[in-house]
């Protein structure tokens, strides 16, 4: 599963569902996926500006995808940044979930 840029200020930025739907839903997918040992990698694109870090509660939930989080510098298209292409290759996962955007399929 990838969970992309749920991050405390882009959250904010939400306006088709309320912020609290949206962190409900992230954090119950991040408890499945851990529940039924699916690979979950998390990104992030400047955890240091307005954008903020990830929702702290990830890191009680997927300790390990937490630490191991891809920190992008400011790519948009998480795809388009190296790291997190390997980061979900390595995961050995032809067709990955990335709630609530779309299922990828990787030859």
């Amino acid at each position: 599963m990838l969970q992309i840029d749920h991050q405390i200020g882009t959250m904010a930025w939400t306006h088709s569902h309320g912020i609290n739907l949206v962190k409900t839903n992230a954090l119950k997918l991040a408890r499945i996926a851990k529940a039924v040992s699916t690979p979950v990698v998390l990104t992030a694109s400047m955890e240091d500006q307005v954008q903020g870090p990830l929702m702290p509660e990830l890191a009680q939930i997927l300790p390990e995808a937490f630490a191991q989080r891809v920190k992008r510098p400011g790519i948009i298209n998480a795809m388009h940044h190296e790291g997190f292409n390997k980061a979900v290759k390595a995961t050995g996962r032809l067709w990955l979930e990335s709630p609530p955007r779309c299922v990828s399929y990787f030859p």
